[in-house]
């Protein structure tokens, strides 16, 4: 429990001080609507989510699985390369970004901070690319102390400069500028002992991919359910879109936190400490903490917002029940991909998925992503728990031990006469 809040912590300054920005510029500028610049950007987070888990959660468990020497320094460099080329596109093309998500009417005055959002991914991603390779090292405390100051550092000279001046351009290059200068500095302070050596490139996607396939799928799958199913929901006006842009602000850091049941268990599973029981105790606790702290936000804030209640409590609803369901399946896939089979995790996330994309987008209601979200989520564990127990049984210890083929007893003599 205790590295889940140590991992958690981290993930959750990474997103929170970000939310608690937008809150404050929506005050600055006295318009509620420059929040749901953030909301805006929540299908491309799942592009950012997708480069991480290949470029740097994959490299990880590659390096520490197959012994590799420069696969996390490698695959910190192409995911830079791939992120910038992904996330400049959508910052140059950020007018048919916005009209896609049917939300021009509402950011025509903030489109700087709509291309801050999006870059601001990009050096995330790039930073997020250090810890994770400081929590595989068992780092969490080094991990956590980088992501305060990198955290606080944009929230100061974004706000601060906010106050300054009310030039949009001035206030996204420097909080942009003083940022990736950190982390550039981090990643060289990082890999200072690669200065006089030379590197040999060894990033295989392939063999990244294979590790976390079913993460993978997942995260392609949400990024066209926002994308589309997000499109369809800011349709129904904009009652329900302040609702939905608050839901996204009060649980997308508690989301994130939720990350650290999955790298808890993949660095179990890596080096032979998995315990299931135990796991998941920490991971219900841990849940707990999770949902706790987006109700505290959600019924301190909404009448900030201005927020519909019965819209808002639908909404939180739904999440609270994937949180607890996610509580047991993120252990539950990380030990079938690592220690089972990553093509049948691959293939129920990929069928799990299609089904919560179809529904997100074709079902007739504005709750069509929520509704999307808890139904996939209880058919996944469902499966899950399916695939484990008729594969594996549960110890007293709480350790998953493969079951043996059981032999046909054979057939009885019939009985003479």
């Amino acid at each position: 429990m205790k590295r889940l809040l140590r991992i958690g912590s981290s993930l959750f300054i990474f997103t929170f001080l970000p939310v608690i920005a937008f809150m404050l510029l929506a005050v600055i500028f006295d318009d509620p609507n420059i929040s749901t610049t953030y909301c805006l950007m929540y299908p491309m987070q799942f592009v950012w989510a997708v480069l991480k888990v290949v470029f740097a959660t994959g490299a990880n468990i590659k390096q520490k699985r197959a012994d590799t020497e420069n696969s996390v320094l490698s695959g910190i460099i192409l995911g830079t390369l791939v992120g910038g080329l992904a996330f400049g596109i959508c910052a140059i093309f950020i007018d048919e970004y916005i009209g896609f998500m049917k939300m021009s009417t509402e950011l025509a005055a903030y489109k700087p901070f709509a291309i801050y959002s999006c870059l601001i991914l990009f050096v995330q991603l790039i930073f997020s690319f250090i810890l994770e390779k400081l929590f595989f090292e068992g780092k969490e405390k080094k991990a956590n102390f980088h992501s305060l100051i990198f955290n606080i550092i944009n929230f100061v000279v974004l706000i601060v400069t906010s106050l300054i001046t009310k030039n949009q351009i001035i206030i996204v290059c420097v909080t942009l500028a003083v940022t990736f200068g950190y982390v550039i500095w981090l990643v060289v302070h990082e890999f200072k002992k690669f200065r006089y050596k030379k590197l040999k490139f060894d990033c295989n996607i392939f063999a990244n991919m294979k590790y976390v396939s079913n993460t993978l799928c997942s995260y392609l799958f949400l990024f066209a359910t926002y994308l589309f199913g997000f499109s369809n929901a800011f349709q129904a006006g904009t009652e329900f879109i302040i609702a939905l842009n608050f839901i996204c602000l009060v649980t997308d850091s508690q989301w994130d936190c939720q990350v650290a049941v999955s790298t808890a268990a993949q660095i179990d599973i890596s080096t032979g400490n998995f315990n299931f029981k135990r796991s998941l105790k920490d991971s219900l606790l841990f849940t707990l903490v999770n949902v706790a702290t987006s109700l505290v936000m959600f019924f301190s804030l909404y009448n900030l917002y201005e927020v519909d209640l019965s819209i808002g409590l639908s909404l939180l609803a739904f999440h609270i029940g994937d949180f607890f369901s996610c509580a047991a399946i993120f252990i539950l896939e990380t030990f079938v991909q690592l220690e089972h089979s990553a093509t049948i995790n691959t293939v129920n996330m990929f069928c799990q998925k299609t089904l919560r994309t179809i529904l997100s987008i074709f079902l007739p209601t504005a709750y069509c992503t929520v509704i999307g979200q808890i139904v996939t989520s209880f058919t996944t564990l469902a499966v899950l728990l399916i695939i484990c127990f008729s594969v594996f049984k549960l110890t007293k210890e709480g350790l998953f031990v493969r079951r043996k083929k059981e032999e046909v007893p054979l057939q009885a003599p019939p009985p003479s006469e």
